[in-house]
């Protein structure tokens, strides 16, 4: 089943994340949108939907109804 295809949105919550957890601080939606809508992202929305997607590394987003919602580092997650 193949996923309509849309653009895929970045919400100011994941702009935000990304300054946060990955850098850099100014950070603006075209640079987040390259980072982490990388070709790959966008063919495994088109086929799989809403989802967590690896970007690089340890690097995922969080992509539900075509919006990237947040962005999150598992390398981080673990130094706790």
């Amino acid at each position: 089943m193949l996923f309509r295809s849309r653009e895929i949105l970045i919400t100011t919550h994941c702009i935000e994340r990304f300054r946060e957890r990955i850098g850099p601080p100014d950070a603006d939606e075209d640079t987040v949108r390259e980072v982490l809508i990388t070709p790959q992202v966008k063919e495994m929305v088109k086929v799989l939907g809403s989802g967590t997607y690896p970007v690089y590394g340890t690097i995922q987003v969080v992509i539900e109804d075509s919006k990237a919602l947040t962005v999150i580092d598992n390398s981080k997650q673990k130094e706790k």
